[in-house]
């Protein structure tokens, strides 16, 4: 388990509200509450002490039938393999006393266990603004909200994984209201154009027209510099040009904006194994990082396998690209690995 969980008794609880004495509306970039939730057994929970995480925070009741849904649905949120090493706190608030076996089972077998807070008195609801159950408050790694979702809406558990994949800097924000409000986004023609650049682009690319699918690429990525799949294909297509200096620009620029993003880091890497010598050593640092984090990621085991194929490991290139197939035949998503790469 990522997370040991931490029980808050009711009848031990003492609260400090470092906030106003008002109910604070939270909305999207305002800090969260500065709060200091303490036993008489010196356990002590600080929302300060989780900055550098992204933050779930449930308020709910036990037994509520909408919020055992909505922690199930959270729990398998934070199960999205794009989370993978991006560190997160789940607190789950209840407002009455319960036994916590009562309702665990909504995290079984996951690897983040919340925190659980019994607030009887109702301070960490007032501090926060919440008076429907369930709510979800969803916060950065620098303690602000990222979004705010009062009651179980029909889209919930999209709005929840987006929210997430935003508060992890998996997608921007552009991305993400584009993806829970996509009639009212200004953006999405930009992103159905974007997607149909990228489409010709492919069809290109397999055709062996490199110079028409970068022309492509770039026109996409120039209509909606968020689609990262745009980017991600221009930056391969510079690759197999043997123009590796742009390429690797390509998939530099995108890691700053995404950090944490196994596409981006595995674009480079397959850069630097083309570029060989001394960055033969910084690849393979990368590879072993993502593959690690994710060890069912088809594209992870694929630039794995370039890498022994280019130090002239043929057995260990073998099994790697064996083990991209297998999980590449499983792949729902047709996104989640460029045509022109795998």
């Amino acid at each position: 388990m990522r997370h040991a969980k931490l029980v808050l008794p009711s009848a031990l609880l003492m609260v400090v509200v470092a906030v106003a004495h008002s109910m604070i509306d939270l909305k999207r970039g305002d800090t969260l509450p500065a709060l200091s939730i303490t036993t008489t057994q010196q356990r002590v929970l600080n929302t300060a002490d989780l900055l550098g995480n992204v933050q779930v925070y449930l308020f709910a009741q036990s037994g509520q039938r909408n919020s055992e849904i909505a922690c199930q649905l959270i729990n398998n949120a934070l199960g999205d393999p794009r989370l993978d090493g991006v560190p997160t706190k789940w607190v789950y608030v209840l407002s009455k006393a319960s036994d916590p076996s009562a309702i665990e089972s909504c995290w079984e077998d996951s690897e983040i266990e919340p925190i659980i807070v019994h607030d009887t008195g109702r301070a960490v609801f007032g501090a926060f603004g919440v008076i429907t159950v369930p709510s979800v408050v969803i916060a950065d790694g620098k303690n602000r909200a990222v979004y705010v979702l009062a009651g179980l809406a029909p889209n919930f558990d999209d709005i929840v994984s987006n929210a997430l994949l935003l508060a992890g800097q998996q997608i921007s924000e552009e991305q993400f209201d584009l993806a829970t409000h996509p009639r009212n986004s200004p953006l999405a023609e930009n992103r159905i154009r974007a997607q149909r650049l990228v489409k010709l682009a492919r069809q290109a690319s397999q055709r062996g027209l490199d110079e028409m699918a970068r022309t492509q690429y770039t026109k996409a990525a120039q209509v909606d510099p968020t689609y990262i799949q745009a980017r991600l294909g221009l930056g391969y297509v510079l690759k197999r040009l043997q123009e590796l200096d742009q390429a690797q620009q390509v998939f530099e620029q995108l890691i700053d904006e995404h950090p944490t993003s196994p596409d981006a880091r595995l674009g480079l890497a397959s850069v630097l194994i083309a570029k060989g010598g001394d960055e033969l050593d910084r690849a393979q640092a990368i590879i072993r990082q993502v593959v690690n984090e994710n060890p069912a990621n088809p594209r992870g085991h694929y630039v794995l396998g370039s890498f022994y194929a280019a130090m002239g490991e043929w057995e260990r290139a073998s099994a790697s690209f064996k083990a991209s197939a297998r999980l590449l035949l499983t792949q729902t998503d047709p996104d989640q690995v460029p045509e022109d790469e795998l």
